[in-house]
């Protein structure tokens, strides 16, 4: 009997100081302890769960304005004060999302808190029937049912104790500590991409064209818009989804096709995807225009900056030129902040946005 009660005190301690270490070092950013500066002011080890965070911040910030998409939106649309002021803006875009998940990380946005206004970001790859979701992507956690008192405690803190959580802790203490080397997410949800800006101070701007990040749809026998034979069982049914959710919730919203570098273009051409992408294009806008007819109502706004014009054709620079830095692009299909801004300015109409009238066009 002692044994055990040794035993179990033993386990209750280490338990206890593992909650303990992982309570304060929040490595997935979702604990919300007292600030220290320099040790959890930043977690950069939680872009490895950045589901899991980002979906506990939405449910503690109860944000009225929400950014959904991909990781284009998460590190290129940072929705300061300035782009929306009185509002509680939060960037909700996860990498690699599909529009599934998009659908219904807008949905709990809406059940957390009545939301006010929406930017529905648009990406190409998103819009693939055969894309997987991401691992991370646990569909019950982003339902009404989650926010009930005792699940939403679970959710928050039923980690708090873990094994994985632990290492993570140690991890974030080391990357915190070189922060201009590793990304992390500010409070508003938008991601600093110090790890993409270290690569390239090291290995030059051209190395991520030359080297751009796998969207593991290389030919066009691996994308298909339908999911099915069944007709209308297709990727859009969820964008007319979320569009519906949109008008029936009487929230604001607009629509963005994403930027994508003229190298972006030429690979669809070489890939034989142009067909796609233009059909692509045709039927957001149809979407769209069916979904105000619908409902009566005035179109929703629908950008579009993919396509060749001043800013998606910056010279990349050569591969012997390591210091020469690009303005707007990481690459060919991540832009930065700086060309975020700009596609913000634009399409909420404030001051700037006309800087560059070639870039932005309504369909």
């Amino acid at each position: 009997m002692g044994y055990l009660k040794t035993v179990f005190g033993v386990t209750a301690f280490l338990a206890a100081a593992a909650a303990g270490i992982n309570f304060f070092a929040n490595p997935i950013g979702i604990y919300n302890p007292p600030l220290i500066r320099g040790f959890n002011d930043a977690a950069p080890a939680a872009t490895a769960y950045s589901r899991l965070e980002k979906t506990e911040a939405v449910k503690r910030l109860k944000p009225d304005l929400i950014i959904t998409g991909t990781s284009r939106a998460d590190i290129g649309l940072d929705p300061r004060p300035e782009f929306f002021p009185g509002m509680t803006p939060y960037n909700f875009a996860l990498s690699a999302a599909t529009l599934y998940e998009q659908r219904r990380t807008l949905e709990f946005a809406g059940a957390v808190h009545p939301l006010k206004e929406a930017v529905i970001t648009l990406d190409f790859f998103a819009f693939n029937a055969r894309k997987l979701d991401n691992k991370q992507f646990e569909p019950e956690r982003l339902t009404p049912e989650a926010l009930s008192p005792l699940r939403a405690f679970f959710d928050s803190y039923g980690t708090v104790v873990a094994l994985d959580t632990l290492v993570a802790s140690f991890r974030n203490m080391r990357y915190v500590r070189h922060l201009d080397r590793y990304a992390y997410s500010e409070p508003n949800g938008h991601k600093i991409g110090n790890d993409v800006a270290y690569d390239v101070s090291l290995q030059g701007a051209a190395h991520l064209f030359s080297h751009p990040p796998a969207e593991k749809e290389t030919a066009v026998d691996d994308f298909s818009f339908a999911y099915s034979d069944v007709p209308g069982d297709t990727v859009f049914k969820h964008l007319e989804a979320m569009l519906d959710f949109t008008r029936q919730h009487g929230i604001k919203t607009i629509l963005v096709i994403s930027p994508v570098h003229e190298w972006a273009i030429r690979g669809f051409a070489a890939e034989g995807k142009s067909a796609l992408v233009a059909e692509w294009k045709a039927r957001l806008a149809e979407i769209v225009r069916a979904n105000a007819a619908r409902y009566g109502e005035t179109a929703y706004p629908l950008w579009d900056f993919a396509y060749p014009n001043s800013l998606t054709s910056e010279p990349v620079p050569t591969a012997d030129n390591k210091k020469t830095q690009m303005h707007w692009w990481w690459d060919p299909s991540h832009y930065k902040t700086e060309l975020g801004d700009i596609v913000l300015r634009k399409v909420l109409g404030l001051p700037g946005g006309d800087k560059y009238p070639d870039f932005g066009r309504k369909l």
